[in-house]
């Protein structure tokens, strides 16, 4: 399609060029004269513009009509009397004030910016957590990083997955998104506060599951199960935990143990026989797991059980150093969120 100049397009709209050239700033076409050249892409940002424009102006102005009906009586030239409905109608339009306009534009501006730094102090929170939590594991835990690289590739995925969707903003206007695509009279795309939005998500996602990894790498369910007893948790939803925890590693065994017996016996040679024995493999899973906690159950009849697990538990002594790391952590942490919140970043 041949492109138009701006004096040509404003004939075509029957406006000035003037005003058609102040409207095209406005939306961000920087045209100098009247005889610079318009692209589709330029239209399309000034259609996008006055519609905003236009919802804006919409929303600042309130109208109320009033319809008022009554009759009037007047004879006519016969002498017979005739009635006559007469409806008035009364419209009014209210404009809110300019001085009230700029204060709720200036308590959303302050509201948002409050915002945006309390988001920001949670992203540095976020990664001095998680850069620390990946030192203890791999330098303090002496886990090595690959294995610890592996154990992430799982819950990063669903963290970028759903990052991707945070980043996809979707509106009527393309001019504050950085890149889009054009259906129809939307737009689908990423813009900078969306971007920021979920780069900040992948963050604390990130340093959450950093903690997570942290106390499942290093410290013992023993340990974790002792301390739990000694708070508020009522106790049978600590053993519950408990056997759950128990029976993952014999559904593991046996499953690898009948997964190893399959195959041995050709059980994954093609496609057809995989399914085949992986259903058998679920099936059997089912059966054993019922049997081994009903001798679990027998087991624990026999040895006095009486509703409640009871265990020994072992005394649990913390070291200078780790009360020293802790407070120092603790501290570490909460200075840079004062920091974060005063510098306003």
């Amino acid at each position: 399609m041949a492109s138009k100049t701006v004096s040509e397009f404003a004939q075509e709209l029957k406006v000035a060029a003037k005003t058609l050239l102040a409207q095209l700033r406005a939306a961000g076409v920087n045209k100098a004269s009247e005889t610079d050249e318009l692209s589709e892409t330029d239209k399309t940002r000034l259609l996008d513009s006055l519609r905003v424009e236009r919802t804006q102006s919409a929303q600042r102005k309130i109208t109320v009509t009033r319809k008022e009906q009554s009759v009037v009586k007047q004879q006519d030239g016969s002498g017979r009397s005739r009635a006559i409905p007469v409806e008035v109608r009364r419209k009014r339009v209210f404009v809110k004030n300019p001085q009230v306009l700029a204060e709720e534009a200036a308590r959303a501006e302050a509201e948002a910016a409050q915002a945006r730094r309390a988001a920001e102090e949670k992203f540095l929170v976020s990664v001095f957590t998680a850069l620390t939590m990946l030192f203890l594991i791999i330098f303090i835990g002496k886990t090595s990083y690959k294995n610890v690289f592996h154990l992430m590739t799982v819950p990063i995925v669903f963290i970028i997955m759903g990052a991707a969707a945070i980043a996809i903003s979707i509106g009527q206007n393309s001019s504050d998104m950085l890149f889009s695509l054009h259906f129809g009279n939307t737009y689908f795309g990423v813009s900078h506060t969306s971007l920021l939005s979920a780069v900040r998500v992948m963050i604390k996602c990130f340093g959450a599951v950093s903690c997570m990894y942290f106390l499942s790498l290093t410290t013992p369910m023993v340990d974790l199960f002792t301390l739990l007893r000694k708070s508020i948790i009522p106790n049978f939803i600590i053993e519950i935990a408990e056997l759950i925890y128990r029976y993952i590693f014999v559904l593991f065994d046996v499953s690898h143990r009948i997964h190893t017996a399959q195959d041995a016996r050709l059980g994954y040679c093609n496609l057809r026989v995989s399914y085949h024995s992986t259903a058998q493999l679920a099936s059997n899973l089912f059966i054993r797991s019922f049997n081994q906690a009903e001798k679990t159950y027998t087991a624990m009849e026999s040895r006095g059980y009486d509703g409640e697990i009871n265990v020994i538990m072992p005394k649990i002594n913390h070291s200078v150093k780790f009360n020293v790391f802790t407070v120092i952590f603790v501290a570490i942490t909460t200075a840079i969120a004062i920091f974060s919140r005063k510098a306003g970043i």
